[in-house]
């Protein structure tokens, strides 16, 4: 049995039509989200170096404390500054009254040798893969023959993984950062990941707490139509795929697509126009209407 899949056109913008796929299975599939079927493996990359000592670190892990409890979801803890960490998870840390110690200085080298290390590890995995990256400070030698050549063999290594689930990386910049580096770090992943600053301690828990739920929830699907055109789209919630079509597409003569998730699944859906949208359906294309 297909899943459903409707549309309506968007009278007020030329000749664009927003399409919405619920990701619930068919009654009786034994599935009953796409979304809530796959998962993302999250892997928080936090700057223990000295200048996040005091409020910083303890906000960082009181919010992934909180994550912790609320999820109970034992993803892993990488910490570094000038050594990574990686034995660390957020239960483990959950259950250890003390915050994590932040000392000495930072070598940004040593965690991206650590990553290069854990996907090489794991690179049969199914799952996509997010790294929460966050930094207060800059590299001790920013110039330095180690950074460069620990970049050059991370690039290496993700260059090879363009056909696995996707890898990502957000970054949340604390303090004096070189903003043009972080924005660099977050191309690095086989999809682009978002960057946020943040000036005071209490906002850097705040960023910490938003990326890690953007990145538990938000996947990203590709779209192919009957006719053979592909849209690359994200979900809007856990249950719902929302984004609208070129100008001129015309969607009256298209009666199925597919959809294939992060993890190269791939289900059929009937397409049908949608007689009667309601409020709800129009705000969420307005939504993504570009201002």
């Amino acid at each position: 049995m297909l899943g459903m899949a409707e549309y309506f056109k968007l009278q007020l913008f030329s000749q664009q039509s927003y399409i919405e796929i619920k990701l619930s299975q068919p009654e009786g599939s034994g599935v009953t989200s796409y979304v809530a079927s796959s998962g993302t493996e999250i892997i928080c990359c936090v700057d223990t170096s000295g200048s996040m000592a005091g409020s910083p670190i303890h906000n960082v892990c009181e919010v992934l404390r909180d994550i912790y409890q609320r999820t109970q979801k034992d993803h892993r803890l990488f910490t570094y500054n000038t050594q990574a960490d990686t034995k660390r998870t957020l239960k483990i840390l959950s259950e250890q009254k003390d915050d994590l110690k932040a000392d000495g200085g930072t070598s940004f080298a040593c965690i991206f040798n650590a990553i290069k290390d854990y996907l090489l590890q794991n690179s049969s995995s199914k799952k996509a893969t997010t790294f929460i990256f966050m930094t207060d400070g800059q590299d001790n030698e920013p110039n330095g023959s180690q950074l460069k050549k620990s970049i050059e063999m991370l690039k290496l290594v993700l260059s090879a993984m363009k056909n696995s689930p996707p890898i990502t990386f957000h970054v949340i910049g604390f303090g004096e950062v070189n903003d043009q580096f972080l924005n660099q770090i977050r191309t690095f992943g086989t999809r682009q990941g978002l960057f946020r600053y943040s000036t005071q301690s209490k906002e850097l828990q705040n960023n910490f707490n938003d990326m890690f739920e953007y990145a538990l929830n938000i996947r990203e699907y590709i779209v192919k139509f009957s006719n053979g055109k592909t849209y690359t789209v994200n979900n809007i919630d856990n249950e719902t795929i929302g984004f609208l079509t070129d100008d001129g597409d015309d969607l009256s003569a298209i009666k199925e697509l597919s959809l294939t998730d992060d993890t190269k699944m791939t289900i059929n859906f009937s397409l049908t126009q949608k007689q009667n949208a309601r409020p709800i359906d129009l705000l969420r294309a307005l939504n993504l209407v570009s201002p």
